[in-house]
């Protein structure tokens, strides 16, 4: 099944009304990845990033917010993009989306997107989900293309990896979770002011 149509059934299933299928997939969601969950995901982090996977952990980052900083998401959801630059004291940079500071009809959109461009590789993993997972190509020129007009490049951002904590893969079977799911995990400027920045970025003419 498409991805198009696990988030739309997930929404049927869950009594179409939004607020009450954000609270259902938020009690889904914490069920298998809060810092208290019982339940184990089916794939575990073994310290590498794999591009075209969705991730979330704890980031308790030493940057401070400020004019050019103005949020700081301390538990991210994010697709996995690319490795980035490696700073002087060692530390590495890595590329993401994140799907948290993304409003929920672009996040919809985005990974759609992904899904209908890589679906083959994506249902080659999830058959081999133990094995070997193929990685999904999306280095920055390579979005551009598939991801025109959603507006990704404002929730492309990177993470330093030294203060990524608590490091959990997102089920290929919870993606379907994802555009009905707010966590309260922003810290700085408040959620609607982001998605309200990132609408008007796309559409400059926009009020929302």
């Amino acid at each position: 099944m498409k991805l198009a149509d696990q988030i739309l059934e997930y929404k049927e299933n869950n009594g179409r009304s939004i607020p009450i299928v954000a609270s259902a997939a938020l009690s889904d969601f914490s069920k298998r990845y809060s810092n208290s969950s019982r339940e184990t995901p089916e794939e575990t982090f073994t310290g590498n990033f794999i591009p075209g996977k969705i991730y979330t952990f704890d980031y308790n980052t030493d940057t401070k917010i400020s004019k050019s900083v103005p949020f700081i998401n301390k538990m991210p959801i994010v697709i996995y993009c690319s490795p980035g630059e490696i700073k002087k004291n060692g530390g590495q940079i890595e590329y993401f989306i994140d799907l948290g500071v993304t409003p929920q009809y672009y996040r919809a959109e985005i990974l759609t997107r992904i899904y209908d461009q890589y679906g083959f590789i994506i249902e080659n993993n999830i058959k081999n989900i133990k094995g070997i997972q193929k990685i999904l190509d999306l280095r920055y020129k390579n979005l551009k293309v598939i991801l025109r007009r959603t507006g990704f490049e404002t929730s492309y951002t990177g993470f330093k990896r030294e203060y990524m904590k608590n490091i959990r893969i997102i089920d290929y079977s919870d993606w379907r979770l994802l555009p009905y799911l707010n966590i309260p995990s922003i810290v700085g400027q408040d959620l609607n002011g982001i998605y309200r920045k990132y609408r008007m970025k796309l559409n400059p003419d926009s009020t929302i």
